[in-house]
């Protein structure tokens, strides 16, 4: 196992919300406000799915007896599951950028606004948006490697759709719905009467749209990265 490089993953993303957070807390201090401290907590829930793929990671090569060693990966396994919509969700902040007023009508001509403040909170939107994206992404690619290493690469590659389509559909849910992970465990017969109440054209639709999305990104994302495991030993893909 590449230790080296899953240690750069994790420091490069601390470096990243710290960033973002120290520039939530400077625009905070300037304006008089904390406007915008929803992106915190939305952040924190990113972090979540990648601490337990890293989890999964540390136990996959554990020596353990089975069936036991297999109830455990099973059990974080599905709890990452559960949390992992929260990166992907994170994009959908960008809705709030409707309030952003870019131009202003000056005799009856748009001007570019100037304002050095909304330029400032547009690239407090990107850091964290972006921080968060990146922690799913990585998440999914560490599962999707062990799922790689573990058994094949098409199993890998059908296991990375179906999360992404569930993902989608559970964006919807977060977004339209106002549904969130830990409603499994506190309300899971609502839950599941929600989900299927809402399977309808336009739901359809719209995680048609995202599972685009997503897979063009994450397999973008997944060409790019170095494996966790050494080439010699591990052909990945």
């Amino acid at each position: 196992m590449n230790k080296s490089l899953v240690l750069k993953d994790y420091y490069i993303f601390i470096l990243l919300t710290i960033c973002s957070v120290s520039l939530l807390i400077v625009r905070a201090v300037y304006v008089q406000n904390f406007l915008f401290y929803f992106f915190i907590w939305n952040l924190f829930l990113c972090w979540i799915p990648y601490l337990l793929s890293l989890c999964l990671l540390r136990l996959s090569k554990w020596k353990m007896r089975k069936p036991g060693k297999g109830l455990v990966l099973v059990g974080v396994g599905f709890v990452w599951l559960l949390f992992f919509p929260n990166a992907p969700y994170i994009i959908t902040d960008f809705i709030h950028l409707d309030g952003f007023s870019f131009f202003r009508l000056v005799n009856h001509q748009y001007i570019l606004n100037k304002s050095l403040l909304l330029w400032f909170d547009l690239i407090v939107y990107i850091f964290f948006i972006t921080t968060g994206f990146l922690l799913g992404l990585r998440s999914l690619g560490i599962i999707h490697q062990l799922i790689n290493h573990k058994y094949h690469s098409i199993i890998g590659l059908l296991f990375v759709l179906a999360v992404l389509v569930l993902s989608s559909f559970a964006i919807y849910l977060g977004r339209y719905i106002r549904v969130n992970s830990w409603d499994f465990f506190t309300q899971p017969i609502s839950l599941l009467n929600l989900m299927l109440k809402n399977i309808q054209q336009d739901t359809i639709s719209f995680v048609i749209l995202f599972t685009g999305f997503l897979s063009v990104f994450y397999f973008v994302f997944y060409f790019f990265q170095q494996p966790i495991y050494q080439r010699n030993s591990y052909p990945l893909g």
